[in-house]
């Protein structure tokens, strides 16, 4: 469940995952993102009690020390989709409108019966910020022209 997508996610963070494969990108799908918002302050929280005197981050590291906010990380290599009935226009402005993805696994409960049904959770997002969401980003993912 979500708690468990969190760890991880958490754990491929503070364990310089993403220092060591630079181009890497993890997708959380089917999970919601109810969770995010906590995760990264959780995550930024914690590493403030790492940092020595001199401001650098001490103690021992799996993986090598991060060089960045934990936040900073997850917004740059973490892509999110929503179930339909959260504020997708919230999640865009915790990770930032290019890390949402739009999905739908109906006839699972995290998807809706018709796909555009979707557009209807999508208030405040405008057209471009819709096109990134439920189209660009994945296509951006897998290579493929917008």
């Amino acid at each position: 469940g979500t708690p468990r997508t969190a760890t991880a996610l958490g754990a491929f963070v503070l364990h310089h995952l993403f220092g060591r494969h630079r181009e890497l990108r993890v997708l959380s799908l089917e999970n919601g993102s109810r969770w995010v918002p906590e995760l990264l302050r959780a995550m930024d929280n914690a590493v403030k009690y790492a940092v020595n005197s001199k401001g650098e981050l001490s103690g021992r590291w799996l993986g090598g020390k991060i060089h960045a906010r934990p936040s900073e990380i997850f917004r740059e290599h973490v892509f999110v989709a929503p179930f339909w009935e959260e504020s997708v226009a919230g999640l865009a402005g915790t990770i930032g409108v290019s890390r949402v993805l739009f999905g739908s696994d109906w006839p699972h409960p995290e998807g809706v019966p018709q796909p555009l049904d979707f557009l209807a959770e999508c208030d405040g997002l405008d057209a471009p910020a819709l096109r990134r969401v439920m189209r660009a980003n994945a296509a951006e993912l897998l290579g493929l022209p917008e």
